[in-house]
């Protein structure tokens, strides 16, 4: 179960390759890859959707992970419909997306953090989304930012940008947890700062773009 915990969150330490401390008054998470994994069912949609296709995909499917369906689509398969295909993968996904489970200690670290004071951010849309957090255990905090709410996706700022507004709080006191290189400049280009999450198959440039990085959730101490 979600810690009940309700104490307001000041401080967020991290025990990676080094201790560090953050001042802060909300912490925006992606999802996909940092508190839920949705990897297999992503490679299983992306297959899916490939075969009625005729698309071919072979050693693309972790493009998909920071994109929108629509920009994937774009990328790979410009020369079809991206709003017809990408409503396609998101119907696979949909019908996918209650295998879906949990990171390992991301239900413990999400459930310290009040409501009022997190977010989720995230490329997927909000159908998708909503259905793979409930599957994973993890409620959708008053703050949901999905593609459906923002005209530009990650890497562009405005996810995050939008995240603040509606939490109320200062770019420099807001702290965002991304697994992507593309997640961690959309929430830099906004003036926040970045916890690298790498369980160890991620992009290595993620190094160069967070503040610190982790190899586990179990590493955020959240105070």
């Amino acid at each position: 179960m979600l810690s009940t915990h309700k104490s307001r969150i000041r401080r967020v330490t991290v025990y990676g390759e080094e201790v560090r401390s953050f001042d802060v008054a909300a912490v925006c998470f992606d999802m996909d890859g940092v508190l839920v994994d949705s990897s297999e069912q992503v490679t299983l949609a992306i297959r899916k959707w490939a075969e009625e296709t005729g698309v071919d995909v072979s050693g693309r499917h972790h493009e998909y992970q920071s994109l929108t369906e629509s920009e994937f689509v774009g990328r790979i398969a410009p020369s079809l419909d991206s709003v017809a295909e990408a409503n396609r993968i998101r119907e696979i996904e949909r019908d996918l997306a209650t295998l879906t489970r949990a990171v390992p200690g991301a239900r413990d670290v999400y459930g310290r953090i009040p409501r009022d004071q997190s977010a989720i951010v995230t490329n997927g849309s909000r159908g998708v989304a909503t259905i793979r957090l409930w599957s994973a255990g993890i409620p959708l905090p008053p703050v949901f930012v999905t593609s459906d709410d923002v005209s530009r996706g990650k890497p562009d700022p405005e996810p995050y940008v939008v995240a603040m507004s509606r939490l109320g709080t200062a770019p420099e006191r807001t702290l965002a947890i991304e697994d992507s290189v593309r997640g961690a400049v959309s929430a830099r280009e906004a003036g926040m700062a970045v916890i690298g999450f790498d369980r160890g198959d991620g992009d290595p440039e993620l190094r160069g773009v967070a503040d610190v990085m982790i190899p586990s959730m179990r590493s955020v101490l959240i105070s």
